[in-house]
C-alpha cells in the first residue's frame, strides 16, 4: 500500500458532539478536519461548510452552549488529560481555567451555574464547584463541598436549591446523592437500599420535588430504567431485565423519557411517556446495525440532545460502514436529516462485521464481530483487537482503524472477552481479581474455534493488537500462549500491575484497585497476572507504543516490557510520542504510527512489502 492510500484511510474525518443553540438554528460540535478534534459551528439544514471556532494545537472537547449562547469547551496539553475550561463568546475567547496542574471535569449547565468537579486541592480528591452566571474571563469558581478520596464526583441536574450528583467507586459501584445548595448538606440516597451491597445506580434527573430517574442494577443484572423516591427511598424498575440502557434525557416540559439500549452491542433509541411500565416507542436511527456515539472529556460526553421545543433530536451515530456523523430527527414525523458530512478522499465501500458467538473453555458464550476484505488472496492473516477498559465493549461503529487492516487484506476479529459491559452485571464481574487470566483464556479459545471452524484464516499470521488494557490482553497473551502469535501490537497496554497502581496518576489508584487488586492485599495475585514476569515465554515480534504524557498507564509500562523484550532477543520496537498521552490521537502521529506497524507486519511476513 502506498502512502497515499495509507493517508486516504486517516484523513477521513468524523464529526459528533452536537449541542443546540439555545435561541436560533446553530449548533455546535466537535470535527477533525484539522487533524485533531477542533469546535465548529454550522447552521441546520444548511450546505456542509461548518464555521471553525477553535484553532489550537490540541484536541477541543465537549462543547456547550451556555444560556446566553456563549460556548463552553475543554482542551488539554498534549493528551495529559488535565482539561482547561475554554469560553467563545460574540466578541472573544479566553481561558476560564489556569492550573494546568489541575483537572477539571465539566459536568452540566443550567440558567444558573456551571457545575463541574476538579482536584484543585488535592490531585486523589476531587472536589465539587460551580461558576456562577454569567461567567466573566477573571471569575473564580464557587467551591460547594469536598469530595472523598479517590473517587469521583458527578452532577448531573439541579431542582429547587438542590444538586443531584453520582459518586463512582468503581465501575460497578455509584451512588446518587444530593446536595441542598441551602444549608450546605449532604445525603446519600441509597445507603440503606444497599447496606453490604454494591450497584451500579446513576441519577439521571428530578421528576418533581418527591421523585428522581435513575439507572440502576440493583438486584438484578442490566442497567434499567427505575423512580426513586426522595421521601421512602425506595426504588421501583419501570422496564424488564434485558440489556442495558443507556444515555437517558428526561423531557420535563411533556414528562416522557428518551433513551437508548444497547442490544448485542448495537443501540436502539426509544421515547415513552414516564409511566410504570413503560411504554417505549422506536424512533428512526440512520442504520439498524450501530451506535449512538459518546465518549469521555476526551471527546464529547452526549450521543444525543433535545431542541428547546423538544421535538427534535441532535444525535452522532455511526455504523461499521458509516462515517460518525450528526443527525437530526424530528420526533412526530420520524423524519431524519443528516446534518455533518463529514468524511474522507474516494475509498472502496466500508466494510460491515458479522455477530457471531463461541463457546468458551468453561461453557461461556463469548459474543464477537469478525471482519473480512472484500477480495484478497486466501488464506488470509487475521487480527484480533481486543478493547480497553477493561469494562469497555467494542461495537460496529466506524472505526477507521479496522477499515485501514481491511484494506490490507487482513481479516479483523474484535471479540468481547468477559469483563466486558452490554451483556449483563455477572459477566462484567467474571474477570475481577484472581480471575484475570480467565479473559485470556477466552481469546485463546476464540483463536482455536476459528482454527477449527474458517479454513479462510491462515493460523500461521494470527496478529494480536489492543492499547490500554487491551495492551495488557496483548502482552498477557503472549506471555500464556507464545505459540499462537505471528506478531504482537501494544499500545499503552500495562506490563506490570505493581508498578502500574504504584505509578499511574494518584484519583484513579482507588478505581483500578476494585478491578485488578489492591497493593495492600492482593500483592501475590498482582504479580501472577502481570506479563512482565513471564516475559522470557515471549517468541512473538512485538512493537510497543507509548504517549509520554499519558497519566492513565504511565510510561515506565512501556520501557520496562520494551527492554527485557529487547534483552530476551524477542523482535520488539519502541514507538513513542511527546505530544501523546493515553493513545495516539493525533492525524500525524496516526499516520507515522500506522504505516510503522504496516512496515513491521511486512517485516514479519506476514504482510508483502
Amino acid at each position: 500500500m502506498s502512502k497515499i492510500q495509507i493517508e486516504k484511510y486517516f484523513n477521513i474525518n468524523a464529526a459528533g458532539g452536537a449541542d443546540y443553540h439555545p435561541k436560533n438554528d446553530d449548533f455546535i460540535f466537535t470535527y477533525n478536519a484539522t487533524g485533531i478534534q477542533q469546535v465548529y459551528r454550522q447552521q441546520l439544514n444548511s450546505i456542509f461548510d461548518p464555521e471553525q471556532l477553535t484553532f489550537r494545537d490540541d484536541r477541543c472537547t465537549n462543547p456547550v452552549y451556555l444560556p446566553n449562547g456563549d460556548i463552553l469547551y475543554s482542551s488539554d496539553l498534549g493528551g495529559d488529560e488535565n482539561f482547561q475550561f475554554h469560553i467563545i463568546t460574540e466578541n472573544q475567547s479566553y481561558q476560564l481555567t489556569r492550573d494546568l496542574s489541575v483537572k477539571h471535569r465539566f459536568a452540566f449547565v443550567d440558567d444558573e451555574a456551571i457545575y463541574f468537579s476538579a482536584n484543585l486541592d488535592d490531585k486523589q480528591r476531587f472536589d465539587l464547584y460551580r461558576y456562577n452566571l454569567p461567567v466573566k474571563e477573571d471569575s473564580d469558581p464557587e467551591l460547594l463541598f469536598e469530595g472523598k478520596p479517590q473517587t469521583i464526583i458527578t452532577p448531573v441536574a439541579s431542582h429547587n436549591n438542590l444538586l443531584l450528583y453520582n459518586i463512582y467507586y468503581g465501575n460497578t459501584h455509584v451512588e446518587p446523592n444530593i446536595f441542598d445548595l441551602e444549608s450546605k448538606t449532604n445525603k446519600n440516597l441509597v445507603s440503606k437500599l444497599l447496606g453490604e451491597k454494591e450497584a451500579r445506580i446513576y441519577a439521571i434527573d428530578f421528576t418533581d420535588d418527591e421523585r428522581l430517574i435513575v439507572l440502576s442494577d440493583l438486584g438484578r443484572e442490566f442497567l434499567g430504567i427505575s423512580m426513586l423516591s426522595l421521601s421512602t427511598y425506595q426504588l421501583t424498575y419501570l422496564e424488564s431485565d434485558n440489556w442495558n440502557t443507556h444515555s437517558v434525557v428526561y423531557d420535563s416540559d411533556r414528562n416522557r423519557i428518551i433513551y437508548a439500549k444497547n442490544i448485542d452491542g448495537m443501540d436502539q433509541l426509544f421515547i415513552s411517556e414516564l409511566i410504570n411500565p413503560l411504554a417505549p416507542i422506536k424512533l428512526q436511527l440512520p442504520d439498524e446495525k450501530g451506535n449512538l456515539v459518546s465518549g469521555d472529556l476526551r471527546s464529547y460526553l452526549r450521543s444525543f440532545v433535545l431542541n428547546s421545543d423538544s421535538n427534535k433530536i441532535l444525535m452522532s451515530y455511526a455504523c461499521a460502514s458509516k462515517v460518525n456523523n450528526i443527525w437530526e430527527l424530528e420526533i412526530i414525523s420520524s423524519e431524519l436529516k443528516q446534518q455533518t458530512f463529514a468524511s474522507g478522499p474516494n475509498l472502496p465501500p466500508f466494510i460491515d462485521p458479522e455477530l457471531n458467538r463461541f463457546t468458551s473453555f468453561d461453557g461461556l458464550e463469548i459474543p464477537y464481530f469478525i471482519y473480512k476484505p472484500l477480495s484478497t488472496k486466501e488464506p488470509m492473516p487475521t487480527m484480533f483487537i481486543i478493547h480497553g477498559g477493561p469494562e469497555g465493549q467494542i461495537t460496529p461503529s466506524f472505526n477507521k482503524i479496522i477499515q485501514y487492516f481491511l484494506s490490507l487484506g487482513i481479516v479483523v476479529v474484535t471479540p468481547n472477552i468477559r469483563g466486558s459491559s452490554g451483556y449483563g452485571r455477572t459477566y462484567l464481574s467474571l474477570d475481577d481479581k484472581d480471575k484475570r487470566l480467565d479473559s485470556m483464556a477466552d481469546i485463546n479459545t476464540l483463536v482455536k474455534h476459528l482454527q477449527a471452524s474458517d479454513p479462510s484464516l491462515d493460523p500461521d499470521k494470527f496478529i494480536i493488537y489492543g492499547g490500554s488494557y487491551g495492551g495488557f490482553a496483548v502482552l498477557s497473551s503472549i506471555t500464556e500462549y507464545p505459540d499462537v502469535w505471528a506478531a504482537a501490537i501494544d499500545i499503552v497496554g500495562i506490563s506490570n500491575f505493581v508498578t502500574f497502581l504504584s505509578n499511574t496518576a494518584e484519583w484513579r489508584r482507588k478505581l483500578r484497585e476494585v478491578e485488578y487488586g489492591s497493593l495492600d492485599e492482593d500483592m501475590e495475585t498482582l504479580i501472577r497476572i502481570s506479563p512482565i514476569h513471564n516475559i522470557n515465554q515471549v517468541k512473538t515480534p512485538t512493537i510497543v507504543i507509548q504517549g509520554d504524557n499519558d497519566e492513565r498507564v504511565p510510561l515506565s509500562e512501556a520501557l520496562q516490557v520494551f527492554e527485557e523484550l529487547k534483552r530476551n532477543g524477542v523482535r520488539t520496537e519502541l514507538l513513542r510520542f511527546d505530544d501523546e498521552g493515553h493513545g495516539v490521537v493525533k492525524r500525524k502521529n496516526q499516520l507515522f504510527m500506522y504505516e510503522k506497524i504496516r512496515q513491521f507486519l511486512a517485516d514479519c511476513d506476514i504482510l508483502d512489502g
